[in-house]
């Protein structure tokens, strides 16, 4: 009743009742205490991938370490999934646990070999003060995940102490994750569409899909503000379930009004990629049949490349089933040309901090003309994105770029706007946005 099973230590009762315990006595002598909250980065991510019995190899070696950087009189409590506890006893000054956050951050850091693999993570440690920053069990743990917080904010394995203004910080957070739960129930979110041109004829081949969120008292919230909220609270993967399925529907909907062939792109971020995987083959099966002529396109970041290489394979299963996969703002991270083949990507597209200086800065001229060129030479095809001035179309063009996207094209539409647009395009095929 007060132990975790897997790795021995107290869990979040047992931890209760020793804050109680550690906080009167600190009182009673002058003392203060220290609280450790700290989790795992990016630990659902090697439990996933390595499975369940290397992640649980990993929970232990963590536990064993943590208990071997404390003292006798500290306690270690694991609080569930990858979160750990610590109550550091006996502090005389604030500035004292600081040491101990760093060691421990070293020992998680080391590596843990497996027969055939090493495992390396990091720790992201909150800290918080008693009685400086609270003066109750329940204050001084909210507190602590707070500073958890801040420090993943940061970048990850690091400590960070608590502050008032972390408060309100976290109430802002909690507030919006709260906000996307209810926008997932009553049906705030929204697709909105962004077509893809062929350059050669300007008619429309393709759209992008983007999440909208329209908030019943602050308005339209952009993606970039909720979006890692949500990855942060696991969010992500029930809204990449809903922009899936949505996506599909709209697709059954455009097949049954006959405004095929068309491409639907949708962005899949780091932390939902390996959920995707295995949502996108069973949305699969319930939407295609019905959406002839659609075909479904997965972006994924160049920065992710190297995380995806393991799933190859998946890749290929899913591409046997109709779909493309396209490498979203290339040229911005690190890619290899054989991961590029080993994927068997189908698509770049250049990210738009290229196509801005186009054509008056040459390096982007540059940049992007040999992104072109080297994709054509692999048999990719190139979108540019992000395409905002007719100059940038006409140097696509020149340089054999296969398709664009941007304001000067069209911005993002509804679903309702995207229909009309793609019946237009049906009564004249000839038809093309490009004034």
């Amino acid at each position: 009743a007060h132990h975790d099973a897997l790795t021995g230590l107290p869990n979040r009762l047992l931890l209760a009742a020793n804050l109680d315990q550690a906080m009167e006595h600190a009182k009673r002598h002058g003392k203060k205490i220290g609280m450790f909250l700290l989790d795992l980065d990016r630990f659902k991510l090697i439990n996933d991938t390595l499975g369940h019995a290397a992640g649980d190899l990993l929970l232990q070696t963590v536990a064993q370490r943590l208990q071997q950087c404390v003292r006798a009189e500290d306690t270690v409590a694991r609080l569930g999934g990858d979160e750990f506890a610590i109550i550091v006893n006996e502090l005389e000054e604030a500035d004292s646990t600081a040491p101990l956050a760093g060691k421990i951050i070293q020992s998680i850091a080391e590596p843990l070999s497996l027969p055939d693999k090493k495992i390396v993570t990091s720790t992201s440690i909150g800290i918080s003060i008693y009685p400086d920053h609270a003066s109750s069990a329940e204050d001084l743990l909210k507190a602590a995940d707070a500073a958890m917080y801040q420090a993943k904010a940061r970048g990850r394995n690091t400590y960070h102490f608590y502050t008032p203004e972390m408060t309100t910080e976290a109430a802002a957070y909690l507030a919006l994750e709260t906000g996307m739960r209810h926008a997932l129930a009553t049906g705030e979110f929204e697709l909105y569409y962004q077509p893809q041109i062929a350059l050669g004829s300007g008619a429309i081949v393709g759209v992008e899909a983007l999440l909208r969120w329209q908030h019943p008292t602050r308005g339209m919230i952009p993606p970039e503000e909720f979006i890692p909220v949500a990855e942060k609270s696991e969010l992500i993967e029930a809204i990449g379930d809903w922009v899936l399925n949505t996506a599909l529907s709209q697709a059954v909907s455009w097949s049954s009004q006959r405004l095929t062939p068309l491409r639907i792109a949708i962005n899949v971020s780091g932390r939902q990629l390996n959920h995707m995987i295995n949502a996108i083959g069973a949305a699969m099966q319930q939407h295609q049949p019905l959406a002839n002529g659609v075909t479904l396109e997965l972006e994924i970041t160049e920065n992710m490349l190297p995380s995806v290489e393991r799933s190859a394979d998946v890749f290929l299963r899913l591409k046997g089933s109709g779909m493309t996969i396209a490498i979203d703002d290339f040229g911005t991270g690190y890619s290899s040309l054989r991961r590029l083949k080993h994927l068997a990507v189908d698509t770049l597209k250049i990210d738009k901090a290229f196509i801005r200086g186009i054509p008056s800065a040459a390096d982007n001229t540059s940049i992007t003309s040999a992104i072109i060129a080297m994709a054509h030479s692999l048999g990719l095809k190139v979108i540019a994105e992000g395409v905002e001035y007719r100059e940038q179309l006409t140097f696509l063009r020149q340089h054999d770029c296969d398709e664009a996207q941007g304001y000067v094209i069209s911005k993002a539409v509804n679903a309702q706007e995207m229909t009309a647009l793609l019946l237009k395009r049906m009564v004249d095929p000839a038809i093309s946005l490009l004034h």
